[in-house]
């Protein structure tokens, strides 16, 4: 059974370093629920939604990518 300390606190050390990846490629994006690890993002070219949980590397709508460096080339219109 997982730990809900260290889980809280890997999501936490997640949380801060999609939030330094993004910066480093001046994504747009709003930290929703930071215990869950929830953003909103917009894609550059035409300002696009994207939903991204960093503790699990979800983006949503798209089953087969994760991560946020997967996510930064979506956002890039890559």
């Amino acid at each position: 059974m997982a730990n809900k300390k260290t889980d809280k606190a890997n999501v936490s050390d997640r949380v801060q370093y999609a939030i330094e990846q993004f910066r480093a490629s001046n994504i747009e994006f709003t930290l929703k629920n930071e215990v869950i690890g929830h953003f909103h993002c917009r894609r550059k070219s035409d300002d696009k939604l994207f939903q991204f949980w960093a503790g699990t590397g979800k983006i949503l709508g798209f089953d087969n990518l994760r991560g946020v460096h997967k996510l930064i080339v979506l956002l890039n219109g890559a």
